[in-house]
């Protein structure tokens, strides 16, 4: 291995050593154009977020790390880096981008890294699940915890569920069953701070969400959370999908923040075709994917889904699925679903926790 590198070192600079201080170095050809100093996998997370805005493909790229593990080589090969050279590898990473079609020459190679990370991962895992995995680790999500704490709520003296209990960290995910009558809307309604709990508590992230107080308020920012209801809205007035996206932005951003989040919450759902259209001329799958990019420019921590596939066809029920399956491995929101849709349950495969078993 040695005598190859040398051969090379010449042709290709990635194969070169790295300066004092640098821990990663990134070049197309032979030209320079990321580097980083940072430990651990900061650098990486830092390589992801350079290309998104710089609009570089990764294909073309060439990398020069200090160590891999698996997770490293994980985090490369989902974005499709082509060739690496790494100062220490170890075997579950050799192997990793081997399988991945990635080149890889490296200096020394240890069967694994003396690190945390390396013990937690698991080789059959998938690409997405290490890393959202490595993402919570590094406190990289969007998303902020949920505990709801043994609650009860209901209305007018009858309670409609009781002693609810769950914990969904941050940049979770959770589907909420029960048949109808249970109370999972109003179980939402409670964590939206618009309903109140009988007994118990509802936190999000270190705030009060529900109070059973008139003497209290709910504690949550506005913005925090976004809600998507069941769409069956008849109204006809004018008023487009791009100014309907526009109402999750806040207030005090700049021209400048406020078109980037436009642009890229409708291009992220899919909605930036028809952002000129009058909201209420869209089908069903159309206004979800509407309801989810103005989430998306609202930069919430949680989202509420109330039976979002109640009036959408088999095509946009996919195509809704499509996207909640990439906001959380990418963004990472934490994600509440409410559903009795089998086929949605079956499709995401997400945690699940039935509300039937604590009527009151």
């Amino acid at each position: 291995m040695q005598s190859d590198l040398q051969q090379h070192e010449s042709d290709f600079l990635y194969l070169r050593p790295l300066p004092d201080g640098v821990s990663l170095a990134v070049y197309r050809k032979n030209e320079l154009v990321f580097s980083s100093g940072g430990k651990w996998l900061h650098p990486l997370f830092e390589l992801e977020q350079f290309l998104r805005e710089a609009g570089m493909e990764a294909e073309t790229l060439s990398v020069h790390d200090t160590a891999a593990g698996l997770a490293a080589a994980a985090l490369m090969a989902r974005m499709h880096i082509s060739r690496v050279h790494v100062d220490l590898v170890s075997e579950l990473a050799l192997r990793c981008y081997q399988n991945h079609g990635i080149s890889i020459t490296w200096n020394r190679k240890v069967d694994r890294l003396a690190c945390r990370t390396e013990e937690i991962l698991n080789p059959d895992m998938s690409l997405d699940e290490i890393y959202t995995t490595l993402r919570r680790r590094a406190k990289l999500v969007q998303g902020l915890p949920l505990e709801v704490s043994d609650v009860s709520s209901g209305y007018g003296g009858r309670t409609v569920f009781s002693h609810a209990d769950f914990l969904v960290e941050g940049g979770g995910r959770l589907i909420v069953r029960g048949e109808n009558g249970c109370g999972k809307s109003t179980l939402l309604k409670c964590i939206l701070g618009q309903h109140p709990v009988s007994y118990g508590r509802i936190l999000v992230g270190d705030r009060l969400a529900s109070v059973s107080s008139a003497n209290q308020k709910p504690e949550v920012p506005a913005g925090t959370i976004a809600y998507i209801k069941q769409d069956h809205v008849k109204q006809q007035f004018p008023v487009s999908v791009q100014e309907v996206v526009s109402m999750g932005l806040p207030a005090d951003l700049s021209p400048d923040e406020r078109s980037w989040r436009l642009d890229v919450s409708m291009r992220r759902t899919g909605c930036r075709e028809y952002a000129d259209r009058n909201y209420f001329t869209l089908s069903g799958g159309e206004r979800q994917r509407v309801s989810i990019a103005r989430c998306l420019c609202q930069h919430a921590g949680l989202f509420l889904l109330d039976e979002p596939t109640t009036f959408l066809d088999r095509e946009s029920r996919d195509t809704l699925v499509g996207i909640l399956r990439s906001l959380a491995v990418d963004e990472m929101p934490t994600l509440i679903l409410v559903t009795h849709d089998q086929n949605l349950v079956d499709s995401l495969g997400w945690p699940e926790y039935s509300l039937e078993a604590n009527h009151g």
